[in-house]
């Protein structure tokens, strides 16, 4: 792969600082060489200030160039903000950039003081213009105090040309921010002399407000190359003939403008008004933002003399692509690139595309020799402080896509959007030796000559007989808007045809008022928003005959009835609003997300509609197709689909996903058959079919053979005697279909619900008994200390390797405990958390548990039980917990609640529980399970609300609560989490699928949801995976995506138990979140960093999966 690289590149040196290396450079060697030509609101009272102004003013402090080179020159960073922000754009600035100082005029300190409360780290407010605030410093004052020719002796450490400088946010007003380092001022060099053609002596104005990031690279740009800024105080909307004035009034010799303002120029009210007032020294202009169309381009250039050079850059790089000074000029590209940019055009693969064939812009990270490219940021800056550089990985490099869609011509020159068809190729040469490439941009220049057009954009809108025509948007001039607007569109379409080849005139033309056309803040058009408007538009028309007609008399039509258009404001406000309601389940979530994330979640939804045609459906796999009657859906019945869905790509990606706040059988089975003086009992002869599915079965150690004189301890024979115990060693050689595999087998079925019983046909009631006969099962395996502490170990490793950092286990304290090589039980639960904690710290400590928080015990007891057993069971728990207070995280209340004790049947007992626990000096929070069950009115369905009333943090399962709109209410406003276990309640029958499942609900009503799995292993997971419920929630529930995974996986964190706090604590922190100081807040930010390496890794792995279709360009 070549690139156009240039070979000799900027050298970086070790140190670098602006102040002392540009500023106090310029001002030793040509003490009066200009800096800066300001002028105010009306281009009046010019300043004329010298480069040994700034050097001193910014050794004391000044206003905004004055105290942004200060800044830099003692290494404090600069985040610069538009004056068009707003109180929450600040209050978003100052949160995420945790700035210490605020520096404003009078209405921006107006605005900050009232979120001021909101940013705890600004110590300092500096007012450094308007009229004085009381209370506030002023910078004129302050200045005062210092000597005017007082030097800064600079005891800190030197800069390097790597440390940061500047902060500026990618979007406006959210998202993560472009973290610019002082290795862009190498690279201003390049844009200030190749494409500005700056020097000492010339006159630079950049139009861009001085809050975004065009106004710090002009900056930058002259300084580094001595020329001088043009700056006008700030002023309001744009005004083409004030920006005018200043050119006839001031010898501006390089003018940078978006093309929005180029177009106002053109027009020919201006015209005029520009031959009576031309510039006084203007030699260069360049646009950028968008490629300008070739009739302005001609038209300023019969006005001025001078050819518009476009120019291509973003927020996150400097100039990368220009049509540089003395280069050949191509109407509508944006140019070669920049010497020294290893810039390109890549397919979805990362490979470099041909000449004229579409792809993403892209810059390879390191140039060929290694050397990191100078031009690029260094990356996005998260909340934990860590620097992200977005990359893809391509055959020889890394990739920096930008978002923007673009193509090569056969000389390498850059062309932003749609590539022209092949036959387009042809290129016009003409006496100015420019060349005129036809595409979008061509048919945008032909209708520029018509007198009624002011502006077009010109995109793809789909056709059912042709695939895609040509749609042009028209902003018309206002003498024409009486026009009938049928005619008019003829009129025009002949026009393109007399002007250009037929084949390209705009089979649809629809005429909209300026503010219509999506753009961004420097005047780029976003086209990404109008073929997506577009193909909005095409799909709400029916597929009928009137459907081939001009679709522009049908909205043309609706115009003139004043029908209002998709695209109008208002509607947009609407369906933005709209949208918003649709996506609150993760909204914020998605607010906070990093770019990369952001790619991530587009990868994953792609790979899912990949799946949806490709996995689940008998179409591609006939031979599953055959051997079952069952219809394939993604979120189909879990024991049905478990093991397609293992195969997928989704699978693979949420296994390794990092989730946080379930035994494995084959180990238990293992540890059965290999532990010495395990016995086995039951309480019927397993004779016929249901006896061998049924019959309790029992598990013991016995230091010696227990004494059964005269009884028969053959299982499986018709004369055994009940209860008698038998080696289970020399059971399962004996073991009548298979010998010791068999029995395997057979003990993994009893400690499962198979698919046949969890099938639709059964109850609740009915599953509900199977499930607990496999408890009695497996409660009497697991509780013997060996095999407790290998399976303690075995499942903390399964959990850590499926993402999962920290683990709250809950246990019914109901069965006997025996120590390792006892034969009688422990008399209380002591021995047991003594080897819980243990275990948990042992895997901490080991390789496998590299990076796992810990594990924490919530102390349940069965619903069933009387109060007097209740009580017991509290006291063991109080006192385990004055024991063990760093294992026992809560107490509940479990079991089939609609065959147990309601929550109001039990508030007394509960209520004495509490009390007891303030006499004991602790304190054990409710995780109720409650409203597992299907009714709707009933005492079960009412525990929802004691639970609630009880005070509980979270509350298990909820099925019932999205009938209960006041219950919702109380749940968000108490910041209640709700623990959803979507297979489990599948497989219990309360729901019959995910896809039936409330959890939408209550997402769609912002309820704090976490996902859980409920005893997985007893449920047929297979292993103790969380991955399961993740992977059948994305696959069975459209509106989750990975964004909706991700928010719920970083709920469990926020509402789980790391540490014993009371309820003002508890609050405090899950509203702190990541800005919390505490152990809950230290986790969220370790998440949000393994989070962060997921979603890279996502993009490396299945960046392919992104089609044209899923991508927008992104705001400068």
């Amino acid at each position: 792969m070549e690139l156009h690289v240039a070979k000799e590149l900027p050298q970086c040196p070790e140190y670098f600082n602006f102040a002392y290396d540009v500023v106090d450079k310029w001002a030793a060697q040509l003490p009066s060489l200009q800096a800066m030509l300001w002028v105010d609101q009306q281009g009046k009272d010019p300043r004329s200030l010298d480069f040994a102004y700034f050097s001193r003013q910014s050794n004391r402090a000044a206003e905004l160039w004055e105290i942004a080179t200060a800044a830099i020159r003692i290494g404090i960073v600069v985040c610069p903000c538009p004056v068009l922000a707003v109180a929450h754009d600040i209050k978003y600035r100052a949160e995420a950039s945790k700035a210490s100082i605020f520096v404003g005029d009078t209405v921006s300190i107006s605005k900050f003081k009232a979120v001021q409360h909101e940013c705890p780290d600004i110590r300092t407010i500096l007012q450094a213009a308007g009229s004085p605030l009381v209370d506030e410093l002023q910078y004129s004052a302050e200045l005062e105090k210092i000597p005017k020719h007082f030097v800064f002796k600079n005891t800190l450490p030197k800069t390097k040309w790597s440390d940061p400088s500047v902060i500026y946010f990618t979007s406006g007003t959210t998202g993560y921010m472009a973290l610019e380092l002082n290795v862009f001022f190498e690279a201003h060099v390049l844009t200030g002399s190749l494409w500005l053609g700056l020097e000492p002596g010339k006159l630079y104005w950049n139009l861009s407000e001085q809050g975004w990031a065009k106004a710090a690279w002009a900056w930058f740009a002259a300084w580094s190359c001595g020329a001088a800024l043009f700056v006008q105080e700030t002023v309001g909307p744009f005004n083409a003939e004030s920006a005018l004035d200043n050119l006839h009034n001031y010898p501006i010799t390089t003018l940078c403008s978006p093309p929005t303002a180029y177009r106002q120029f053109v027009l020919p009210s201006r015209r005029k008004y520009f031959s009576q007032r031309p510039p006084l020294a203007l030699e260069q202009c360049v646009g950028a933002g968008e490629p300008l169309n070739d009739e302005v381009i001609r038209i300023w250039e019969d006005m001025s003399g001078i050819k518009i050079r476009d120019g291509y850059g973003q927020t996150e790089t400097t100039l990368v692509c220009g049509n540089l000074k003395g280069a050949k000029v191509k109407y509508g590209s944006m140019g070669l690139p920049v010497p020294g940019v290893p810039l390109t055009v890549v397919d979805e693969k990362g490979d470099e595309s041909p000449a004229f064939q579409e792809g993403e812009i892209a810059i390879a990270t390191t140039t060929s020799s290694g050397v990191r490219t100078i031009n690029l940021f260094s990356g996005y800056l998260s909340p934990d402080g860590k620097v992200t550089l977005p990359q893809r990985k391509g055959k020889s490099c890394y990739w920096y896509l930008t978002g923007d869609r673009a193509y090569k011509d056969d000389d390498g020159y850059l062309w932003i959007g749609e590539s022209p068809v092949p036959a387009a190729r042809l290129v016009e040469n003409n006496k100015d030796d420019i060349e005129v490439l036809s595409g979008p941009f061509e048919v945008e220049s032909v209708l520029k000559k018509h007198p009624a057009v002011v502006e077009s954009a010109v995109v793809a809108s789909p056709d059912p007989d042709r695939v895609e025509v040509v749609k042009a948007f028209i902003v018309l001039e206002d003498s024409f808007k009486s026009r009938n607007p049928d005619s008019l569109v003829t009129e025009l379409q002949e026009f393109c045809k007399k002007q250009t080849a037929p084949y390209k005139y705009p089979r649809r033309i629809q005429f909209v008022e300026p503010s219509f056309l999506p753009k961004t803040i420097s005047g780029k058009i976003k086209r990404a928003e109008l073929r997506a408007l577009e193909r909005r538009i095409c799909s709400r028309s029916p597929k009928s005959p009137s459907h081939k007609l001009s679709m522009a008399t049908d909205v043309n039509w609706e115009l003139m009835e004043g029908i209002p258009q998709v695209e109008d404001p208002f509607i947009q406000k609407y369906l933005q609003g709209r949208d918003a309601m649709i996506r609150c389940l993760d909204f914020y979530f998605r607010k906070s997300m990093s770019p990369a994330a952001a790619v991530a979640c587009k990868i994953i939804s792609a790979i899912r509609r990949r799946e949806l045609r490709e996995v689940w459906t008998k179409d591609t796999e006939q031979d599953l197709a055959s051997q079952s009657d069952e219809p394939l859906y993604p979120g189909m019945m879990f024991h049905l689909g478990r093991e397609r869905m293992e195969k997928t790509d989704l699978w693979k990606i949420i296994e390794k996903m990092p989730k946080e706040a379930m035994i494995d059988l084959d180990l238990l089975c293992d540890l059965v058959l290999s532990l010495p003086n395990l016995y086995m009992s039951t309480s019927t002869p397993l004779v016929t079919a249901k006896d061998w599915e049924t019959s309790p079965i029992h598990f013991q150690y016995f230091s010696n053979p227990p004494g059964q004189p005269g009884k028969r301890s053959i299982l499986w024979e018709a004369g055994y005697t009940p209860m008698s115990f038998a080696p289970v060693q020399q059971l399962a050689s004996v073991y009548p279909t298979g010998g010791i595999d068999g029995f395997r087998a057979w003990l993994k079925s009893r400690c499962t619900l198979s698919p046949e019983p969890s099938s639709h046909h059964r109850g609740v009631d009915d599953i509900w008994i199977q499930f607990q006969r496999t408890f009695q099962v497996v409660d009497s395996i697991l509780y013997y200390e060996p095999v407790f502490r290998a399976c303690m170990q075995q499942m903390l490793k399964e959990l850590h390797e499926d993402g999962i950092r920290y683990v709250e286990f809950r246990l019914v304290f109901d069965f006997p405990y025996r120590r390792d090589r006892r034969d009688q039980p422990e008399s209380d639960y002591e021995a047991f958390f003594q080897a819980f904690g243990e275990e948990t710290e042992k895997f901490k400590l080991s390789p496998e548990g590299k990076g796992f928080h810990g594990a924490r015990m919530i102390w349940t007891t069965v619903r069933t039980l009387s109060n007097r057993l209740i009580a017991e069971n509290m006291k063991d728990c109080i006192s385990i917990k004055q024991k063990f207070p760093g294992l026992v995280a809560g107490y509940d209340i479990v079991g089939q609640e609609e065959k147990g004790r309601t929550l109001a049947d039990l508030v007394p007992v509960l209520f004495w529980f509490k009390k007891k626990c303030v006499e004991a000096g602790v304190d054990i929070p409710f995780f109720f399970h409650a409203g597992e069950w299907v009714g709707d009115g009933d005492e079960t369905d009412h525990n929802l609300f004691d639970a609630i009333l009880l005070g509980a943090r979270r509350i298990g399962h909820a099925l019932t609560l999205h009938k209960h709109p006041l219950l919702i209410d109380l749940v968000k406003e108490k910041k209640i989490l709700i623990e959803c276990c979507p297979i489990s309640n599948e497989v219990l029958r309360l729901t019959s699928s995910i896809m039936t499942h409330p959890l939408p609900a209550l997402l769609a009503r912002a309820v704090p949801v976490a996902l859980c799995n409920d005893d997985p292993t007893l449920l047929g997971y297979g292993k103790s995976r969380f991955t399961h419920d993740f992977c059948q929630v994305l696959n069975g529930l459209e509106n989750v995506g990975l964004a909706g995974l991700a928010m719920m996986a970083e709920n469990s964190i926020s509402w789980s138990c790391f540490e014993d706090q009371n309820s003002s604590e508890w609050l405090r922190d899950i509203l702190a979140g990541l800005a919390g100081t505490g152990v809950k807040a230290a986790s969220l930010r370790d998440w949000r960093i393994e989070f962060e390496r997921f979603c890279q890794w996502v993009t490396l792995e299945f960046g392919s999966e992104v089609d044209e279709d899923d991508e927008d360009d992104e705001d400068e």
